[in-house]
This record gives structure tokens, C-alpha cells and sequence, in this order.
């Protein structure tokens, strides 16, 4: 039995050389300026931390928390409380990286850290964070192994945008340059939403009825044609700004558009019909907000160019209508969100 409480104390023996060991490079590499300016004051821990994170990492809260563990209990305040700022990013890489920055004493220190996990960066952070304001205690207290335990993010934190979303909705519309006069439409969405270096990416589905106008300027008075559309939409959309923790977003869509367009004489006695293809690519703006639960409403506006535009006349008479080289569209819609 004595000789198992041997190996037992010399295994605690070598972790704690290895755990002090590695504060000792945390310290010669960023602490070391501002651990030279708080000799004077050298248990001085109260700190000011400015900490943003994605979704899904290490929040605020728990940083402080976690940081405040690894400071000595005893440790008293000093004049002026350190200031702490820890920002964590996701790069094109699909890697993490964390600059941290801490000011005290008119002393500052630096560091940047790159890491492929998001949770395990923030915990290295907080580790660094402590040995400037308590290089000691922290040296001390991080031997401890409930202290270097991986915290587990907030449920509130959890990012609905982590995982791939389903999202059907309804949309209103209205066109001008497409038919002969503006005109409203109605139609569905389906689309997937999803992350990407730390946005959100849309594709979407559309599909549109518009209400029909009447191009008049035929041979006689009131004839001329009633013209319909109908479209279906391949929509790429990319989050640029987000704010209030992506309750709000802003951003911009690529659409790619093919239709049916179709003619019918009106005011004359044949009535004839003709169809034809429809095609059109746009750019446009959106602006997206959460409502409560899984709605989400979104503003839209496009402008483009038809590719294929048929043309619509009468024989014997002429053009009657075609359309316009410009279109403008803007559209209201409502979706939900799954799951």
C-alpha cells in the first residue's frame, strides 16, 4: 500500500513541474511586460473584460467566471482595475483565432493564438488573461484539474444558425418592368440556411404568380393584350452585417429567374393566346429580422436584366408589347424556420 501512495504522490509531483512549466511560457511570451509594471502591486486583480465570442464558444459570463477561479481568493484591488479585451473570430480557413489585449498600469501586452476549436482557444485565453493579473495565484491554482475542465457553453448560447436550417414561407411581391404596368404577385419559399466563416448562407426556391396587365394600343379602342407571368427563382443570399446576436441581419441575394410568359388578344374577336420562355438575373439587398419563435420577416428589393423576353403582337398590326430591358422587384416575405 505505501508504495502505491508513492506513485500517487510522484504523479502529482510531475503534473504540477509540467503545469508550471507551461504557465512559465505563457509568462515569457505575453505577460511579462505587464507583470514587470504590477510588482508594485502584484496581487492587484480587479479587471474589466470586454469579451466577444461566435456563438457556441466560451460566453462572456463564463469567461469572467472562469478567469475569477484561476485568481487567488485573498488577492486584493488595486487603484485602477486592468483592462481586458479577448475577441475570438472565426478566419477563411474554417480555423479560430483570439487577439488579446490587457492594459494596466500603463502597461499593455499583446498576443494572438489561432486554434482549431472555438471552445479550446477561449479556455487558453482565460488561462493567459490569469497570469497577467495574478501570475502566482493562477501558477497555483491551475494545478487543480476541475479548473482546466472544457466549460460547457449556456443553453441560451447555442446558435440556431450551427446547424443546418429548413425554412418555408410565404412571400408577396411587386414587379415593374415585367408586365405592362407594375403589378403585384404571391408565392412560396423553400430554402436551407446554414453557416459558413462565421455567417449565415441562404439558398432558396421561389415560385411567383403575378397578377396579369393589359397592354392596350391594339387596331381598335380598348383591344390590345393581357399580359401574365409566372416565375420560379434559384436565390443565393449572404449575411454581411449582423446585430443584436443575428436577431437583425443585412446582406445581399444573386437570383437567377425562369418563367412562362403568356399573351392574350384582348378586344379582339380570335382571341388568340401565345406563350413564351421567361428569364432574368438579378442583384438585390435584403433585410432580415427573428420574431419570437421560429418566424423570421424579411424585406427584399432586386433590380435586373431579363435574359429572354418574349414579344407579343398582332398580325397585320404590329407590336404591341414587350418587356422592359429593366425590372425592378421588391418583395415582403414570412418564413418559419426548421427545426
Amino acid at each position: 500500500m505505501l508504495w502505491v501512495l508513492s506513485l500517487i504522490r510522484a504523479a502529482i509531483a510531475v503534473r504540477a513541474c509540467h503545469v508550471a512549466l507551461r504557465a512559465s511560457i505563457y509568462v515569457a511570451l505575453f505577460a511579462l511586460p505587464v507583470i514587470a509594471a504590477a510588482q508594485d502591486d502584484a496581487s492587484a486583480t480587479a479587471f474589466e473584460l470586454d469579451w466577444e465570442a461566435p456563438r457556441g464558444c466560451m460566453s462572456s459570463t463564463q469567461a469572467r467566471s472562469a478567469i475569477e477561479q484561476l485568481l487567488s481568493p485573498n488577492a486584493s484591488t488595486g487603484d485602477e482595475p486592468a483592462q481586458v479585451e479577448v475577441q475570438i473570430e472565426a478566419t477563411e480557413e474554417g480555423r479560430f483565432e483570439a487577439e488579446i489585449t490587457v492594459q494596466h498600469d500603463e502597461s499593455e501586452g499583446e498576443r494572438t493564438l489561432r486554434g482549431e476549436s472555438c471552445p479550446q482557444l477561449a479556455e487558453a485565453a482565460v488561462l493567459i488573461v490569469a497570469m497577467v493579473l495574478d501570475p502566482v495565484g493562477a501558477s497555483l491554482r491551475v494545478v487543480a484539474p476541475a479548473q482546466l475542465e472544457p466549460s460547457s457553453p449556456e443553453p441560451q448560447d447555442e446558435s440556431p444558425n450551427e446547424r443546418v436550417r429548413v425554412a418555408l414561407g410565404l412571400r408577396l411581391a411587386a414587379d415593374v418592368g415585367a408586365l405592362p404596368t407594375s403589378t403585384g404577385g404571391a408565392g412560396l419559399t423553400l430554402g436551407l440556411h446554414f453557416a459558413t466563416l462565421g455567417t449565415v448562407l441562404r439558398v432558396q426556391l421561389e415560385a411567383l404568380a403575378w397578377m396579369p396587365q393589359d397592354a392596350l394600343g391594339g387596331p381598335v379602342a380598348a383591344s390590345g393584350a393581357t399580359i401574365g407571368l409566372y416565375t420560379s427563382a434559384l436565390r443565393g443570399c449572404l449575411d454581411l452585417v449582423s446585430a443584436a446576436q443575428r436577431e437583425l441581419a443585412f446582406g445581399t441575394c444573386l437570383t437567377a429567374e425562369a418563367g412562362l410568359s403568356t399573351g392574350r388578344a384582348l378586344g379582339i374577336s380570335d382571341g388568340r393566346a401565345q406563350q413564351g420562355l421567361w428569364s432574368a438575373g438579378l442583384l438585390g439587398l435584403f433585410a432580415r429580422k427573428a420574431l419570437p419563435g421560429p418566424l423570421q420577416l424579411e424585406l427584399l428589393a432586386e433590380v435586373g436584366a431579363p435574359l429572354h423576353r418574349p414579344s407579343y403582337g398582332i398580325d397585320g398590326f404590329g407590336l404591341i408589347f414587350r418587356a422592359s430591358s429593366f425590372i425592378a422587384r421588391f418583395g415582403l416575405g414570412v418564413g418559419w424556420l426548421f427545426p
